[in-house]
């Protein structure tokens, strides 16, 4: 799973990074290939996904790039995993 999510320009892990007693967090890329794919046609293109992810309350924008994979640094938006949805809530396979 976290290839996969790297592969889609995100990462699971704790915030900050380099911590590894904090909080569970999705960190999204805000230039990417996989998600610019994946938004082409809807209101988040062109790299929209990332306004709107950071005017959640509680999303973190840190102030300077983050190194999430390969020593690449990379400017993202940074979503406590109390914001994200649960299980059910909807966009999975269960009823």
């Amino acid at each position: 799973a976290r290839r996969d999510l790297l592969d889609h320009g995100m990462r699971w892990g704790p915030y900050p990074l380099r911590d590894a007693t904090g909080p569970p967090c999705l960190y999204v890329m805000n230039s990417h290939p996989q998600l610019a794919r994946i938004f082409a046609g809807t209101r988040w293109a062109g790299g929209k996904w990332t306004e709107d992810l950071a005017r959640l309350r509680g999303a973190i924008r840190p102030e300077n790039p983050v190194k999430l994979a390969g020593g690449v640094k990379v400017r993202c938006v940074v979503v406590p995993a109390d914001l994200l949805p649960e299980r059910g809530d909807g966009g999975d396979t269960e009823g």
